[in-house]
């Protein structure tokens, strides 16, 4: 039996429900009770992109026996002797690393929460980088659009070629006054993406459904 707060609205973070549902992980911590939802941006991808970032090329040059010896004449001659092809690879690995950590960063320090208020019908909503967060507050009947997306995916085989295309429907709701509509998750079924939507529907009452097929060229799975 789904877990529910205050509203009757069932609780996202109910395990039975999680157990259950096609929702793919990395979505935003939704969590109803004590007369308010919660929305928080979850920022464990940002910490494990940038930790990834920093510990590859950290255990590369701890693993080398001269970097150990003497640091600093280590890396001002890192390159020395270096083919150009093993200089590109090197400079072009040492660019995916930072390019990890730049992107981990900003996940980290973007911020996205919004809470709403079940018995005054309003949201308070922060967005932005810190410490230059914008706060946005407004009545639930503000809040007039939800957007369901088709995303499709090709993913490579591990032994070579083309799997079969992925599909999956991602949620997302504006807020007005905020540039970036808020992500509340990604669902590999259409349907459960559209019975999430109508939890939205109980708490902000103009809710419309804006639908949008990012791959019209590729049939939909349940076609």
């Amino acid at each position: 039996m789904k877990r529910t707060g205050t509203s009757g609205i069932p609780d996202p973070s109910d395990p039975d429900r999680r157990n259950h549902s096609s929702r793919q992980p990395g979505g935003a911590s939704v969590v109803v009770g004590a007369g308010e939802v919660r929305v928080v941006q979850r920022k464990l991808v940002g910490l494990i992109l940038a930790a990834f970032g920093v510990a590859m090329p950290a255990l590369v040059l701890v693993s080398e026996q001269r970097f150990r010896r003497d640091p600093w004449a280590y890396l001002s001659g890192a390159f020395d002797g270096f083919g150009s092809g093993m200089t590109v690879m090197a400079a072009a690995g040492a660019l995916l690393c930072l390019l990890l950590t730049v992107y981990g960063a900003f996940w980290l320090f973007w911020t996205r929460h919004l809470v709403v208020n079940l018995h005054t019908h309003r949201l308070r909503f922060r967005t932005g980088f810190w410490p230059w967060i914008k706060t946005i507050e407004t009545s639930t009947r503000e809040v007039e659009a939800i957007h369901l997306s088709r995303i499709v995916r090709n993913p490579m085989r591990p032994t070579g070629g083309r799997a079969p295309n992925w599909e999956s429907w991602e949620v997302r709701l504006h807020i007005p006054g905020s540039a970036e509509p808020l992500f509340l998750g990604e669902w590999g079924l259409r349907r459960e993406a559209l019975e999430e939507i109508e939890q939205w529907k109980k708490i902000f009452p103009r809710l419309t459904l804006d639908e949008r097929d990012l791959r019209p060229d590729v049939p939909r799975a349940d076609e």
